[in-house]
């Protein structure tokens, strides 16, 4: 009888999977990481720009992508700062993000472009297109 109570609740859960691209180029050697309700979160690495993420639960899950070796625009490693987030469904899904930017440097901030395609290959949901671009600011100098 648990064993019926175990797959229901697998069925709820999805393979996450797909590539990540920084200006051009596939992220190594990085983390992605789901961020859930209650402050949980599940995560993997990124190696050669590819990730697979295992017993995803269904639901919105913001997204977060650390490295230690790119330096990243320091919105990506925040769920409340990095625009990403991904509505994951029952089975296999696949997400691919195009993420540029530069990285804040002497005062100024570079705006970050970010483009995401989602393909979900589950529930016969259909392939979109999300595109967002936002502006970080620009600090001024005192003459």
């Amino acid at each position: 009888m648990s064993g019926g109570l175990l797959s229901a609740a697998d069925d709820e859960l999805a393979t996450v999977g797909g590539k990540v691209i920084y200006n051009g180029q596939p992220l190594t050697d990085a983390t992605i990481t789901f961020h859930l309700k209650d402050d949980q979160f599940v995560g993997g690495k990124i190696k050669d720009g590819r990730f697979l993420v295992d017993r995803v639960p269904s639901g919105t899950a913001k997204v977060t992508i650390d490295s230690k070796n790119v330096a990243l625009p320091a919105k990506f490693a925040s769920p409340e700062s990095s625009g990403l987030s991904v509505d994951v469904g029952k089975g296999k899904v696949v997400v691919n993000f195009m993420l540029s930017g530069r990285k804040a440097f002497r005062g100024l901030w570079a705006s970050a472009a970010l483009t995401m395609h989602v393909a979900a290959t589950n529930e016969g949901r259909s392939p979109c297109d999300v595109h967002s671009n936002r502006f970080l600011g620009r600090k001024t100098r005192r003459a």
